[in-house]
């Protein structure tokens, strides 16, 4: 008998306690396949490598870490770059960038012990659900991965009718960092086949959180590059919004898809980098400790059986039957 309570989401948590590991930009700058134009990925000289564990080789996909801090950093990046007229940080990031990160810190400091509430309720509320990105990296079960997001978006004081987007936005983080396709992502949360849209057919009502889901559909739909997509944002969305779409176009495509301008541009970039590792370790602490036991195998001996189980009000449980040879 299976799992009670299994969710197809909780398959893509093993996606990532194994990253394949592939060259550090640098390296892969020395490459001749890789160019080196002004949207590189690749940091200027001297600059600290945004990703030390880099994405996997050719033809594979980008691995956790790449995937976390791609989110993070282009989160950061296009908050900064529409929000021009808001007051940075002491470390120089944007409200939104900031309570990610706070939020983030907390779950590292925590060991991913129980949702940081108060954290939540100290940040108050927040025009967009980029913040709650670590949930996604978080918690790799699915019943604990929506409890903390409806609670932690409800503790920070985020409207009622709005509480349900922030799950969705949750859960679609989660799937593309499971690395699911876009449009399987976006179907599991949905329960709709995306369609592709034009980018001038993106359509806003005002609320945030339903703007900032919406605005995230229709960015990983988009055929453009991840800073194409996040540059067209800048005269359609407000930053808290195109904050949330570039994080997941982040987690799609993996760090090396943020320009190197960007990266030197931000002071927060390896504070990004950096908290994206630890929170993927601790990703994997949790999947681990939450992990079901494995089930026991027969002891050898003379006897041929089999392994059998029985089922009881309590659950499964497994045993040695089987006769003897005589």
């Amino acid at each position: 008998m299976g799992q009670q309570g299994h969710d197809s989401r909780d398959s893509d948590a093993t996606a990532l306690v194994a990253d394949p590991v592939g060259p550090t930009p640098v390296e892969a700058a020395a490459s001749p396949e890789v160019a080196a134009s002004p949207d590189d990925v690749v940091p200027p000289e001297g600059a600290a490598s945004p990703e030390p564990e880099a994405d996997a080789p050719d033809g594979h996909e980008p691995g956790g870490h790449a995937r976390v801090a791609g989110a993070f950093l282009a989160a950061a990046a296009a908050e900064a770059r529409l929000a021009t007229d808001t007051p940075a940080t002491a470390d120089g990031a944007r409200p939104v960038t900031a309570a990610m990160m706070e939020l983030a810190q907390a779950y590292v400091a925590s060991h991913g012990q129980g949702a940081p509430l108060d954290v939540a309720a100290r940040l108050g509320k927040l025009e967009s659900p980029a913040w709650l990105l670590a949930v996604a990296v978080a918690r790799p079960r699915s019943a604990m991965l929506d409890d903390d997001a409806l609670r932690l978006a409800n503790a920070s004081g985020a409207p009622g009718h709005a509480l349900p987007h922030c799950v969705g936005y949750v859960g679609l983080a989660a799937a593309l960092l499971g690395g699911r396709p876009a449009a399987e992502a976006i179907e599991s949360v949905t329960g709709q086949r995306p369609r592709t849209y034009h980018p001038t057919a993106l359509t806003l009502c005002g609320e945030p959180h339903l703007d900032a889901l919406s605005t995230a559909i229709w960015a990983l739909q988009q055929p453009a590059p991840l800073h194409q997509v996040v540059e067209a944002l800048a005269t359609l969305a407000t930053p808290g919004v195109a904050a949330a779409a570039a994080g997941l176009l982040g987690l799609r495509d993996g760090v090396r898809a943020v320009p190197a301008r960007w990266y030197a541009a931000l002071p927060e970039a390896e504070a990004c980098v950096d908290l994206a590792g630890e929170l993927v370790r601790c990703r994997h602490r949790a999947y681990l400790q939450s992990s079901p036991p494995r089930r026991p195998r027969p002891l050898p001996g003379p006897g041929a059986g089999r392994i059998a189980s029985a089922t009881s009000g309590a659950g499964e449980t497994w045993g040695w039957s089987g006769a003897a040879e005589r």
